[in-house]
């Protein structure tokens, strides 16, 4: 669950173990990974599952939204890295800020805003805006 909450996607394995209990019945819990998962499932859905120490099948973490993608566990992996390729080929700098920005909720509107000139006159901008007037990928 900690990795769901902390990653900006999070691909899950249709064969994700339901057995297994969380360490939240051992009296350990990370309040970070808490208020995370709040933010992704609601205040609610995230009580519940936390308080109970349930695990749930990995398309009902689709459902609720604490996937992006649900595959079988033989292609987790690769999808994974398929979705990295994607991220990796956007401009750092702007998918640094971006998921500080949106992992911070409302408190990412002050932190956009103090960032934009930073992002606007930056390299990855720059070029960006070049291959944009070029009509090429970026570099």
């Amino acid at each position: 669950m900690n990795h769901a909450a902390t990653n900006p996607t999070t691909p899950a394995a249709v064969s994700a173990k339901e057995d297994e209990k969380c360490d939240g019945k051992w009296g350990v819990t990370c309040p970070y990974a808490m208020i995370r998962l709040a933010d992704e499932v609601g205040r609610a859905k995230a009580k519940e599952l936390v308080m109970t120490c349930e695990r749930i099948p990995a398309r009902e973490a689709l459902r609720i939204g604490l996937v992006n993608k649900v595959v079988p566990l033989k292609d987790l992996m690769s999808a994974v890295d398929a979705m990295l390729d994607k991220m990796r080929k956007a401009a750092p700098l702007a998918v640094k800020f971006t998921k500080e920005a949106i992992n911070r909720g409302l408190g990412g509107y002050e932190f956009s805003a103090g960032k934009f000139e930073e992002i606007i006159t930056s390299k990855d901008a720059v070029e960006g805006a070049m291959a944009f007037l070029e009509k090429r990928d970026p570099k």
